[in-house]
């Protein structure tokens, strides 16, 4: 599998052909954990090589997928309320939407073994805008527009990098710009946990989320 990983890098074309390499490599990752293998050495080295390639290629592609004239691009994360969320919405369903910050594939993959039996999982990887830093790849999901949108159109809900205000405290007033943007009729209810007590406050209205 190690030299069809290789050949299939020296391949990669597309979004997908990367996503399969990190998937298969992420794959190999978990198996490996555990064990006292050599070959956890050269995956790691492998995935060096990977990081080094896919570097290239998001060098090589980036500006075209962000140009406001791409309309076909893979999902990335201004267009996950448009293509995922709204069109389940439409459809009279009721979604939670679940944001995990800094949480990567690996880590989801062990969380998704366990919840397995509770859940039906479809899994589809997208691309983060760049930085992935909270500020960006946050705001960008929840308004569906890049930063730089998002300062241009609504200054008061953007703070720049070197001011001291946090970052990431007008999540719930840009969702409703992108429900308002696409002319919905939503109603949501936004709640942020970063601890114990924020998690026991969700808790208590459970409930009144799912109705």
């Amino acid at each position: 599998d190690y030299q069809q990983i290789a050949m299939q890098m020296m391949e990669c074309r597309t979004a997908e052909d990367w996503m399969e390499i990190y998937r298969r490599l992420v794959s190999w990752e978990l198996k490996l954990s555990d064990t006292a293998s050599p070959m956890a050495e050269m995956l790691g080295m492998q995935k060096e090589e990977a990081n080094q390639g896919f570097a290239k290629y998001i060098a090589k592609n980036y500006l075209d997928w962000v140009s406001p004239d791409n309309r076909d691009r893979h999902l990335m994360s201004p267009d996950i309320f448009k293509r995922k969320i709204f069109p389940l919405l439409d459809e009279g369903k009721k979604v939670f939407l679940i944001v995990i910050d800094n949480f990567r594939y690996d880590q989801w993959r062990m969380l998704a073994e366990d919840i397995g039996d509770l859940f039906d999982i479809d899994e589809q990887l997208y691309m983060s805008i760049l930085p992935t830093a909270t500020q960006y790849a946050r705001n960008a999901i929840f308004s569906g527009l890049m930063p730089n949108k998002i300062a241009e159109m609504f200054p008061d809900l953007w703070v720049d990098e070197d001011e001291e205000e946090g970052k990431n405290l007008n999540e719930a007033p840009l969702i409703q710009t992108q429900i308002e943007r696409f002319r919905k009729h939503y109603t949501f209810s936004y709640h942020k946990v970063n601890d114990s007590q924020g998690a026991d406050r969700f808790l208590e209205h459970y409930n009144e989320c799912r109705n």
